[in-house]
């Protein structure tokens, strides 16, 4: 098992840290967990957000999605991971999706959500193109340390204030990937 110990926040709290190159491997490591745990019950499990962007400063909370077959198997697998230690936040505004927590303070955000609906294609194609934009993912970078710097303990405005460039960074990603 990997450690880090710069991994984790309290509720609310925005901080930013440096990226991390044992992100991945804490990432794989509960993955190999939650694989254990729902075995038969997801479909696919994916590393999301700015610690699944190699050099993208981030708030040191681990994000994870995993895609299951339908909303049943989603309340199903919640239940059972609210068993081991997640705590079940509900869909926190996101119809269709299962939000949950592990850790005090938080280190794994864990989003259930079906299967290549919209929320799981959004959230991959939006890590897939930080990941080859590395000149998208210094502007992310900088949009993020402004509202760090702004709200540093409202992690909702912060969360907000990123909004309108994911959806353009969405809209460019489609268009690119589209013409090709």
């Amino acid at each position: 098992m990997v450690t880090a110990s710069r991994l984790g926040l309290e509720n609310d709290q925005v901080r930013l840290v440096v990226y991390d190159a044992r992100w991945p491997l804490l990432f794989e490591d509960e993955a190999n967990r939650l694989r254990e745990i729902v075995r038969d019950e997801f479909i696919k499990v994916e590393h999301i957000g700015s610690t699944a962007v190699p050099g993208l400063e981030s708030k040191p909370i681990i994000d994870m999605m995993i895609g299951v077959r339908d909303d049943e198997t989603r309340e199903r697998v919640a239940r059972r991971l609210s068993a081991l230690g997640y705590e079940d936040k509900g869909e926190r505004g996101i119809a269709g999706r299962t939000f949950l927590t592990r850790g005090i303070p938080v280190t794994h955000h864990l989003h259930l959500v079906v299967y290549n609906e919209w929320f799981w294609a959004d959230h991959v194609l939006f890590r897939d193109y930080l990941r080859s934009k590395a000149e998208v993912a210094r502007s992310y970078t900088e949009i993020k340390k402004r509202l760090a710097s702004a709200y540093p303990d409202n992690r909702e405005l912060y969360t907000l204030g990123k909004s309108d460039f994911i959806t353009r960074v969405l809209e460019q990603a489609l268009t690119e990937f589209t013409q090709h």
